[in-house]
């Protein structure tokens, strides 16, 4: 039996990684994908956040990043919002 072979994470380039930060905040309407407030764009409340993070082996695949409000990005970190 053959081992599936490692698959490769993707790591963008910062350019590349806003773009993308970009894009996937305006499919999201702008809104945050836990709590559902949205924002306007120029209020910079939005972030992104690895559901897997890259220290873990997580990459900057648009399926391992949700868009979050600075609030429950916080809240994620400090273990108040859990993801899985």
């Amino acid at each position: 039996m053959n081992p599936q072979p490692k698959q490769k994470r993707l790591i963008l380039t910062k350019t590349a990684w806003i773009k993308q930060t970009q894009r996937l905040m305006k499919e999201s309407g702008y809104s945050c994908q836990v709590c559902g407030r949205v924002y306007y764009p120029e209020e910079n409340c939005l972030a992104p956040h690895h559901i897997r993070t890259r220290g873990a082996g997580g990459g900057d695949d648009p399926e391992n990043i949700i868009i979050v409000c600075n609030e429950c990005h916080h809240k994620i970190h400090t273990g108040e919002i859990k993801l899985c």
